[in-house]
């Protein structure tokens, strides 16, 4: 959910066109989104590699197959013409640093909610 945040603000911020709306006579295999709905960075593209960066912070395994599966995904959104390359670089580069940056605040966190399972807000925790 805050990789979606993240990247939505963003793309209100930076309002990209995509290539679809700018390239004349473009053929595209999805069909375009309808105008104002941004291009960079790519959506698909943050919440896959953050996923992805999440995954690898507990299992390496796992994260190196989530990561191939992400790129696959950004390659994915430029090849049916819906992003920019760059669009899909930013959207590793954003969704890879804030997965990081939440699974190392989760690592941080799990000794709280440790502690809150044995207190009066185990059931608000534990749910």
């Amino acid at each position: 959910m805050a990789a979606f945040a993240l990247d939505t603000a963003l793309k209100s911020v930076l309002r990209e066109p995509r290539p679809c709306h700018v390239l004349p006579a473009r053929a595209t295999l999805e069909a375009c989104p309808a105008a104002g709905d941004w291009s960079l960075p790519s959506n698909h593209t943050v919440i896959a590699f953050a996923a992805a960066a999440v995954l690898w912070r507990c299992d390496r395994r796992l994260g190196a197959l989530a990561g191939l599966a992400a790129v696959a995904m950004g390659v994915s959104r430029v090849f049916v013409g819906v992003h920019y390359p760059h669009d899909v670089l930013a959207g590793a580069l954003i969704g890879t640093a804030l997965g990081l940056l939440l699974a190392g605040a989760a690592r941080l966190g799990a000794p709280l909610v440790t502690t809150l399972r044995s207190g009066r807000l185990r059931t608000l925790v534990s749910a």
